[in-house]
């Protein structure tokens, strides 16, 4: 069976299941099968075009988290009924109502349901309708995703035939280059798909480098890789010094403890005093503990904090890292330094502080 009849036929079979218990609407059906007849009914009466179902429980519980509070217009967008979706939001319908997903911080729009399912002509319609926010918070994520299927030769080469495209030209540059660095960071041929935005989007992003100095991203791809991948960011206009949730890439990269990368980044203009909303990187790169059993331990982690905060330590303001303010809020620092017994390697971390 066609892949979309059988979605067809497995909702029409969810709603049957559904029976008295559910609240679905004929609306509800009339926007999943592209009905506008029923849907028009709806509009010219003034009925409530925002009735709310709950999609049925299905498989062993706990195996299926179900949508909670489907509206019609998320129906309509799922299953790419476009005529559906303008009647119901010229009609009044909310473009910006949520259904539960039930993971937390997640929840879906319709325009959500329309990028998922890659129908873009509803995505474009609804986000032309909306006020270019809040159908945005999904945005990086959506990149990312779209980014990794279609930024690559062979796919649409505009924004009005690559999702990917389009989505990048509708987000702000710090949410673009999230999601392009993201797609990057797993993409199989990274610099093919960097290549590719530079070469057909209107507004290349200034692609954030977060993602590539991850920890989780430095232990998967190989230095050289990674940073050929950022030398090629940075080439084309990524800010060495951009925040994102408050951390700059050099306070990732201290952090981290990768001190190849926190080299390429301060010899392309990272700042080792900023300190976003955490921490300076020299501070940041110290601020854990080891445990060990005796003062003459031997410990990688700590002789890797060491020789980060040693090549930090002359590049960095002392009265910036050393300062009350930072050590009150480094407190895992101070217990670090007060704890017994200790590694010459952390020892000689403290000292550095001042502590």
């Amino acid at each position: 069976m066609n892949p979309s009849r059988w979605r067809a036929a497995a909702l029409t079979l969810m709603f049957l299941l559904a029976g008295c218990t559910s609240s679905v609407t004929p609306l509800h059906e009339a926007a999943r099968s592209g009905n506008t007849e029923v849907v028009r009914s709806y509009v010219q009466a003034k009925r409530n075009l925002d009735p709310r179902w709950d999609e049925p429980s299905h498989g062993l519980e706990g195996n299926y988290a179900r949508l909670i509070g489907l509206t019609p217009l998320m129906l309509a967008a799922r299953y790419g009924q476009l005529e559906v979706a303008k009647l119901l939001v010229e009609g009044g319908a909310d473009i910006y109502a949520q259904a539960n997903t039930q993971l937390p911080g997640k929840p879906m729009t319709a325009f959500d349901f329309a990028v998922q399912e890659g129908h873009f002509g509803i995505a474009e319609y609804l986000w032309k309708k909306s006020d270019g926010v809040r159908l945005g918070t999904r945005l990086a994520d959506q990149i990312a995703s779209a980014c990794r299927a279609s930024c690559k030769e062979g796919a649409g080469t505009d924004a009005g035939s690559n999702l990917a495209l389009f989505l990048i030209s509708i987000a702000p540059d710090e949410i673009a280059g999230a999601g392009v660095g993201a797609a990057a960071c797993y993409s199989p041929q990274p610099l093919d798909l960097l290549a590719f935005v530079e070469k057909y989007s209107a507004r290349p992003p200034r692609n954030t480098l977060h993602c590539m100095v991850s920890e989780t991203v430095r232990r998967q791809r190989p230095l050289a890789e990674r940073q050929a991948v950022l030398t090629w960011m940075l080439d084309h206009g990524a800010n060495v010094n951009g925040l994102v949730y408050g951390w700059t890439p050099l306070m990732s990269t201290a952090t981290a403890q990768d001190i190849d990368t926190a080299k390429l980044l301060v010899a392309r203009g990272a700042d080792p005093n900023l300190s976003g909303t955490y921490l300076p990187p020299i501070a940041a790169a110290a601020n854990s503990c080891v445990n060990v059993t005796s003062a003459d331990a031997v410990d990688a982690h700590i002789d890797a904090q060491l020789a980060m905060v040693q090549y930090l330590a002359p590049l960095s303001d002392k009265k910036v890292y050393a300062s009350q303010e930072v050590l009150k809020k480094a407190d895992l620092m101070g217990r670090c330094c007060a704890r017994q017994p200790q590694a010459a390697s952390q020892r000689r971390i403290c000292e550095v502080f001042g502590l």
